[in-house]
């Protein structure tokens, strides 16, 4: 079926070659050295060095790759670094109904991620972000089992959902 024109959203071309430079290790600076470095030693073999055809295009080709990788490093010292899009933000309703829920699992006992993953059937992101809520809220430790070698997930307080981590011992000379 087709769909008419104009019935699209629009959708924004990203700048590929940016993205590409933003990505590279290689810092802007050493990029700039490094490709005029090279650029200029291409011109002077090639004003040195007469080899005919093969040396043309050798130190041609120095000339332009290293110019190139100069530009490069301009247009990425130039560029401002993306902005990371924010992580989407879980309903609280939801993350307290998955709360809940892991809750009763780790209530059985201590588990790894796998079986939570397992008992509770959800996606690994669902998981995650209720794991990581619970671990801040201080209601879950994770732990890395030295018998086995796996993470492994158990809750702070028996019954008790959200209570604050346990205290330090500056904490507890206070008390």
């Amino acid at each position: 079926m087709r769909v008419p024109t104009g019935q699209l959203p629009a959708v924004r071309a990203e700048d590929t070659l940016a993205a590409f430079v933003q990505r590279l290790p290689v810092p802007p600076m050493a990029m700039i050295a490094g490709g005029l470095g090279l650029a200029a030693l291409g011109a002077l073999f090639a004003a040195v060095l007469s080899s005919g055809f093969i040396g043309a295009v050798l130190f041609g080709g120095m000339l332009t790759f290293g110019g190139g990788v100069a530009l490069l490093g301009l247009r990425k010292a130039s560029a401002s670094a993306p902005t990371p899009t924010p992580a989407p933000q879980v309903d609280p309703h939801v993350l307290a109904e998955r709360t809940r829920r892991v809750h009763a699992v780790l209530a059985r006992g201590t588990t790894t991620f796998e079986g939570l993953l397992a008992q509770l059937r959800w996606t690994d992101r669902a998981l995650v972000e209720t794991l990581v809520a619970m671990k801040d809220a201080g209601a879950l430790i994770e732990d890395l089992d030295l018998d086995s070698g796996e993470w492994v997930y158990r809750l702070q307080y028996g019954d008790a959902i959200g209570t604050p981590a346990s205290m330090t011992l500056a904490d507890r000379q206070q008390h």
